[in-house]
Parts: structure tokens; C-alpha cells; sequence
């Protein structure tokens, strides 16, 4: 089994995907291979925000307490981002690791 690609929307730097054509996609969007991947980037370019969107969506945060904040919604020219998604899709999963459900996921919502 291996985590075949993360998505996310509206999470720290990534912003919102295309509403209508033309926009711009400011989402997360990786996919990965079976085997090793490497994140290599400049500071303040998403890498942590990439560890942190796989360890919310899979709700581990090891050893660590995670909270949520205001500071994980996307801010953007439209103001900050009242939610967030992050999707994460796994490939080659044995039938005992397959869950019994397909397409739950989580979504977070800020309230002041």
C-alpha cells in the first residue's frame, strides 16, 4: 500500500481549485509512486504544509497534539477561507486493508 496522491483546498498556502474556466488553481494537487518521495523546496514553499495536510487527513499526529487554527484556512484576496478539504488516495491496498466505507472524508470549519 502506498498514498497515491493528496489533494487540498483552501489548507495554509494552497488555495482554492478553478471555479470557472480560466481561474487559476491555487490547490494542492501531488501525486506519488510506489517506493520513496522526496519534498525539496525552498522555506516557506508548502513542504510542512504537505506533512501536516497527510497527517490531518490520516488523524495521526504521532506523539504531538494538533489543533486546528485560524492560520490553517487560506488566506487570500477574498479574506480567509471559512473552510478546508484534504483528500488523500491510496493505491494498492491488500483486501484487509481496504476500508468498509468509500468517500468519507473530513472537512474543518472555523467559527470566530
Amino acid at each position: 500500500m502506498y498514498l497515491a496522491h493528496v489533494r487540498a483546498e483552501n489548507f495554509r498556502i494552497f488555495g482554492s481549485a478553478p471555479q470557472r474556466r480560466g481561474d487559476d488553481d491555487e490547490s494542492l494537487r501531488i501525486d506519488f509512486g510506489p517506493g520513496i518521495s522526496v519534498l525539496v523546496g525552498e522555506n516557506d514553499s508548502g513542504k510542512t504544509a504537505i506533512v501536516d495536510a497527510i497527517r490531518l487527513c490520516l488523524l495521526t499526529t504521532a506523539a504531538d497534539f494538533y489543533r486546528i487554527t485560524k492560520g490553517d484556512f487560506h488566506a487570500g484576496g477574498n479574506g480567509r477561507a471559512d473552510t478546508f478539504t484534504i483528500t488523500c488516495a491510496f493505491r494498492g491496498l491488500t483486501v484487509r486493508e481496504q476500508p468498509d466505507t468509500v468517500g468519507s472524508g473530513t472537512r474543518w470549519r472555523v467559527r470566530d
